[in-house]
């Protein structure tokens, strides 16, 4: 069976690392990004499985990359996690 691929996006490098090797002891396959650019990048060269995408990041935030991955026919159709250390 192929291992299954994630993306994870965030602008926190601890958080991409921390999640990251979460999903890697459960046998997933990960890529990261630290920006939102470098996510949509990442996501063309293999599309992944799934994305894990930070709401809040700077200069374009999860809702915007959120809405061109669903724009693009290559990943219009990765089930997207959006993931937020907002607390309220």
């Amino acid at each position: 069976m192929a291992q299954l691929r994630a993306l994870v996006i965030d602008d926190e490098p601890d958080q991409t690392t921390y999640v990251s090797t979460l999903l890697e002891d459960q046998g997933w396959q990960v890529r990261s990004a630290n920006s939102a650019d470098e996510g949509l990048a990442l996501a063309q060269e293999e599309v992944p499985d799934v994305v894990l995408l930070d709401v809040m990041m700077p200069e374009r935030g999860g809702l915007s990359t959120l809405i061109a991955l669903r724009k693009d026919e290559k990943t219009k159709t990765v089930p997207v996690v959006l993931v937020t250390g907002i607390q309220d």
